[in-house]
């Protein structure tokens, strides 16, 4: 299993594929279109640099078995998004602590240290939900 940073040059067309075909398979608005995508890297992150915020496609990070994405972080602002290809749901825990760990600078500091760390995910994926509630994270 390998990790990644997202890099535009080289690994748009990738995510843009592995995104489709997770929408194929799953019927589901599980994981974003490519579309979502493209409006993160195009118009949103203007918006985020034009504000003096980071850019949220800096803070995408991939996972690849065998050189095929099977997950990934999609932040956009202060929410961070993830999508698991079917049959890699024990990554979602890894991934949650990676991006913990990983997109802070995107989230504000309040004054007492604290940051309110917003993770996205449907009511239908119930082990994601479990797994929150298990690093005591709330709705």
């Amino acid at each position: 299993m390998k990790i990644k940073k997202f890099n535009l040059e080289t690994d748009l067309i990738k995510l843009e594929e592995y995104l489709r075909n997770q929408y194929l398979e799953n019927k589901t608005m599980s994981s974003w279109l490519p579309e979502r995508l493209h409006d993160l890297i195009y118009r949103m992150d203007t918006q985020y640099i034009d504000a003096g915020k980071l850019k949220s496609s800096d803070y995408i990070f991939i996972w690849e078995e065998n050189d095929e994405i099977v997950g990934c972080i999609l932040p956009d602002g202060d929410a961070i998004y993830m999508s698991i290809k079917n049959g890699y749901e024990n990554l979602y825990n890894l991934i949650v602590s990676y991006a913990e760990e990983n997109c802070k600078p995107l989230f504000k500091k309040e004054d007492d240290g604290s940051i309110d760390f917003l993770v996205i995910t449907n009511d239908s994926l119930k082990y994601r939900k479990e797994i929150l509630e298990q690093k005591g994270y709330s709705r």
